[in-house]
């Protein structure tokens, strides 16, 4: 993820909303929004804690999933 676009698609993804999102990251809904609209490339620490956070919804799911399976 290297853009703010792409971070935004994959909170999509997650049926997240933006501002559920930015709340985790500490940021504001502008900073994602200009990023977007600007084309800018977010500062290597908040890809850092967007990775960090999608990896948390990605263990989050898959433990989710994997108790409905053994269900």
């Amino acid at each position: 993820m290297k853009t703010w676009a792409e971070i935004d698609a994959r909170r999509e993804g997650y049926g997240l909303s933006r501002a559920e999102m930015c709340r985790e990251l500490g940021i504001s809904e502008s900073t994602v929004f200009k990023g977007i609209q600007m084309k800018r490339r977010p500062r290597h620490s908040l890809r850092r804690a967007a990775v960090a956070f999608f990896e948390k919804l990605d263990a989050a799911s898959a433990a989710s999933d994997k108790q409905e399976a053994s269900a």
